[in-house]
């Protein structure tokens, strides 16, 4: 499961292993090998702080049962307060394992910014999103190929289907109706992999207020035969 080694934690677990830098959340979950194949340029819920200079400076991280929980603190102009929960999850039943993503925030000031961004990049042939709410037809996403593509941005049903092509099977994320408003997809930084951005907390949060939000990522999944496609 988890292990912390002074600022890097890994996972091992059947199937999956992967790394998160814990001063930098902004890297998200790295290094992952997923039954016995290394997932080349997947960086999985990346989380940045939009505004310019707002460093999440690391206060403490610990594990507990399949949690892995870090508290960072970020200065500017005020304090926002972040609690990232990494949740391993694994249903061997259906050959998924992946991640729970919950994020925390609070501040000391009477109104502040807690704005941050998710970010996922994948290898991805075919990208896939949930026609309906419950997800039992799944409609093709046009993404665009090239970076002077304008981002293809999807509204709707946070449930995203990616297929790898070369890697076995592919990679599932899912937000709730509560959590999501819109998602925008790009060619990721290396070649053949695809990223999605879709912002939280764009309210305004006051102190003694406690924002949640969360967001899962399950590997095993293939779109081809995981619904009727439209």
């Amino acid at each position: 499961m988890w292990r912390i080694d002074q600022t890097q934690a890994s996972l091992s677990a059947s199937g999956l292993s992967a790394r998160v830098n814990l001063r930098q959340p902004d890297l998200g979950i790295a290094d992952l090998v997923w039954q016995g194949t290394h997932l080349v340029g997947a960086r999985l819920l990346q989380v940045r702080r939009p505004r310019s200079g707002a460093d999440q400076n690391l206060v403490d991280a610990y594990v507990r049962g399949a949690d892995l929980i870090a508290v960072y603190e970020t200065r500017l102009s005020g304090a926002v307060t972040t609690q990232l929960y990494w949740r391993y999850i694994e249903h061997a039943d259906l050959c998924l394992a992946g991640f729970e993503l919950i994020v925390s925030v609070q501040t000391e000031l009477l109104d502040d910014d807690p704005g941050l961004a998710l970010v996922s990049e994948l290898p991805c042939v075919e990208l896939f999103q949930a026609a309906k709410a419950d997800a039992a037809c799944l409609a093709r996403v046009p993404v665009p190929e090239s970076a002077p593509d304008a981002p293809c941005r999807c509204t709707g049903v946070g449930l995203f289907l990616y297929r790898f092509g070369k890697a076995p099977g592919g990679y599932l994320e899912m937000v709730p109706p509560a959590d999501f408003d819109h998602v925008e997809f790009e060619p990721g930084a290396n070649p053949e992999t695809l990223c999605s951005r879709f912002k939280l907390f764009e309210e305004r949060l006051e102190k003694g207020v406690i924002r949640r939000a969360r967001v899962r990522g399950l590997l095993g999944v293939d779109p081809r035969h995981g619904g009727a496609v439209a």
